[in-house]
């Protein structure tokens, strides 16, 4: 719940400055673009850690059933 809590309520301050910081020197359309591009790179990130997770939640769930 604490990194639910972080990810959309804790972060979103700082999403807003960026893109409210970007905006005023670059104009509004450049600024969505970039934010865009960073989200696009982070969801291929993740895409591309999916089986480092999947094999880490194996082994937390074989030592939970095991105690």
């Amino acid at each position: 719940m604490s990194i639910y809590a972080l990810s959309f309520m804790g972060l979103a301050p700082l999403g807003n400055f960026e893109i409210g910081y970007v905006a005023e020197k670059f104009g509004s359309q450049f600024a969505i673009q970039i934010s865009a591009v960073v989200i696009f790179i982070f969801g291929i990130y993740l895409y591309m850690s999916l089986k480092e997770v999947k094999k880490d939640q194996e082994v937390y769930n074989k030592k939970n059933i095991s105690m």
